[in-house]
């Protein structure tokens, strides 16, 4: 029930089962499941602990979760735990951290051509950067997903990375740039454009 209930909510972006539940599929899976099932439903528990803010037992869930998915070679899997790994780094405001896993969830991605989700990771390396006042490689890991997610013809991801270009460019106090990029971002998206009002204004 737990493996099932956490592919389809994956698939249309629902919660995950309770934590109890995983916790119990997870020692099931640990004591008869091949590795690559202990891997997702690690990848599961670790989700679920992070939203109920245990941040410190979701890292090691992640991490047992990543050393499996590598042990099992699911490349795909192991770049989302990255990218995870790294989001947890930027919830607790450690960047250099969160860059370090994000740029290992690109590479991943690379490896196995998954172009939308290197774009997005992309995306969020930049945004990294940008936290660290690296505003140089920020743009650079940008215009790196700009270009990926053009090719792609996504518009919402691509109001999501001119919006963020039109941060970087702000926090540099290049506010010409900034108001262009913002524009492009409502351009491509209007339904979720509060964000980028709230920063053009």
């Amino acid at each position: 029930y737990c493996v099932l209930a956490c592919r389809l909510a994956d698939s249309i972006t629902t919660p995950l089962p309770y934590e109890e539940d995983l916790d119990r599929a997870l020692y099931y899976l640990e004591e008869h499941g091949e590795l690559i099932e202990q891997a997702r439903m690690g990848f599961y528990w670790g989700r679920a602990l992070q939203d109920k803010g245990l941040y410190r037992p979701a890292m090691d869930a992640f991490k047992k979760a990543e050393m499996r998915s590598r042990e099992a070679e699911d490349w795909h899997l192991t770049a989302r735990i990255c990218r995870s790994i790294g989001n947890l780094y930027d919830g607790q405001v450690d960047y250099q951290s969160s860059s370090y896993w994000i740029e290992k969830a690109v590479q991943l991605f690379r490896h196995i051509n998954d172009n939308r989700q290197e774009g997005l990771s992309l995306y969020l390396l930049g945004r990294e950067y940008a936290a660290l006042d690296s505003f140089d490689l920020a743009l650079s890991c940008m215009s790196r997903a700009d270009s990926i997610i053009q090719l792609l013809n996504d518009s919402a991801d691509m109001a999501t990375i001119y919006n963020g270009i039109g941060n970087v460019y702000a926090n540099q106090g290049d506010l010409e740039n900034a108001k262009a990029y913002f524009f492009r971002s409502l351009a491509y998206d209007r339904k979720d454009s509060v964000p980028t009002c709230s920063a053009l204004g």
